[in-house]
């Protein structure tokens, strides 16, 4: 059963790294990418999977199957992750923004934060997923010690 969970941890950090990297260049490409496009997406991502965080945090104090959750999860970005995909694709027009012209700061501002939001909400919750199933497997129960293991792997 460990393998199975140092497996679906794995994926997860694939997954998640795909998604910010894809993520992150088309929202660069939509709102001409320059410092300031890179820290409001990026500090989107933070606050949204902190988010996603603190409610696993709230929804794992009662019992649940974690390994069960943790891929209902996975399986809940693979439908999500290619709508937002498609809604960054389309935010031009969304926000009737003519081809070549620069989208002013609001929108550069909220858009990616609504965009960003269903996907980061999953990946917070998939982490505090991962590091509660990893604390089952694991022999040592000190909270910081799960969550760096997950980290590395």
């Amino acid at each position: 059963m460990k393998n199975k969970t140092v497996a679906a941890i794995i994926v997860m950090g694939i997954s998640s790294l795909i998604a910010q990297v894809i993520l992150l260049r088309e929202l660069l490409v939509v709102f001409y990418g320059n410092e300031l496009c890179i820290g409001i997406i990026l500090a989107s991502w933070l606050a949204w999977e902190a988010c996603g965080a603190g409610i696993a945090g709230f929804l794992f104090s009662r019992s649940f199957n974690s390994l069960t959750l943790f891929f209902f999860i996975q399986v809940l970005i693979s439908i999500v992750l290619p709508l937002s995909l498609l809604l960054v694709k389309t935010t031009s027009s969304i926000l009737n923004v003519a081809q070549g012209e620069v989208i002013s700061i609001f929108p550069t501002i909220y858009a990616p934060f609504l965009i960003l939001a269903p996907v980061c909400l999953l990946f917070g919750l998939q982490f505090s997923s991962g590091c509660r199933l990893f604390a089952g497997y694991s022999k040592n129960r000190e909270q910081a010690f799960n969550i760096a293991s997950v980290y590395t792997y």
